[in-house]
């Protein structure tokens, strides 16, 4: 069975017209916002009393222009290294203050 509608797809009539896509952005790269995440641009730019689109319709569009990187300050946390085992072979040989990893020299 085929589709035998004849409309065409419509455009919903509140669609973002380029000049919004555009000045999103514009202010997702700017100085002032280029390190915050769209959940933090919108309430700041409300705050202004600046109403430009939803965060929704700005992760849209900053999903369409690969711009959903890492945009916080901080860096991301990096893998964490397992330390050196520590191995004592005699009494008062090692101290540390963590011991979940020392090995015990235990002879069989």
């Amino acid at each position: 069975m085929t589709d035998k509608r004849t409309s065409t797809k419509k455009q919903p009539p509140n669609r973002l017209t380029e000049l919004e896509r555009q000045r999103i952005i514009n202010t997702v790269n700017s100085a002032e916002h280029g390190h915050l995440p769209a959940s933090k641009i919108v309430p700041k730019l409300l705050d202004k009393g600046i109403w430009i689109a939803s965060e929704s319709s700005f992760y849209r569009v900053m999903k369409a222009h690969n711009l959903l990187t890492h945009r916080e300050k901080v860096k991301p946390a990096k893998p964490m290294k397992k330390p050196r085992a520590l191995k004592a072979v005699r009494a008062n040989e090692v101290y540390t203050w963590d011991i979940t990893y020392c090995v015990l020299g235990v002879q069989h």
